[in-house]
């Protein structure tokens, strides 16, 4: 019965990164405890990378130069989903990696990322401007149980 599950997380990244915190860690150890527990042995864990939606336009200009590529807004939102789903796959594969490193078995460990598909809080402010202390809330990786398959 997952109802009664505990809850786990989420873990914080810093900006534009998937290392893994001193916190982060601590919270990782907690849910591998749970696993190796007669409770939560029959779960299998989804571990969902996540980003924040900040834009930098600046940044993508130049990028866009230096490929001999055409600067548009639309090419720049592209490139900014795209890159933010690659780190939040990075984000999701980190967290696995130290599970598996403490003894999680791969089969009990699923990943997936979702960019900035399903932020927690508004990435941008009303007037269109990066809202910082959000975005650290969207740079995160959640968990969620769920009982293992038999086959």
């Amino acid at each position: 019965n997952t109802s009664t599950t505990p809850e786990y997380g989420p873990i914080y990244f810093e900006f534009d990164n998937n290392n893994l915190s001193k916190e982060a860690k601590k919270e990782l150890d907690k849910i591998v405890g749970f696993m190796k527990t007669n409770e939560g042995k029959d779960l299998v864990l989804n571990i969902k990378g996540h980003s924040d939606g900040k834009r930098d336009m600046e940044l993508n200009k130049k990028i866009f130069a230096k490929r001999k590529i055409t600067f548009t807004i639309e090419a720049s939102e592209q490139r900014s989903k795209s890159y933010n789903i690659e780190l939040s796959k990075k984000r999701a594969e980190t967290t696995a990696k130290y599970l598996k490193q403490k003894g999680i078995k791969d089969a009990k460990i699923t990943t997936e990322s979702v960019g900035e598909a399903e932020p927690s809080k508004p990435n941008l402010n009303s007037d269109g401007s990066n809202n910082l202390e959000n975005q650290k809330l969207n740079r995160r990786v959640t968990f969620k149980f769920s009982k293992q398959s038999v086959l």
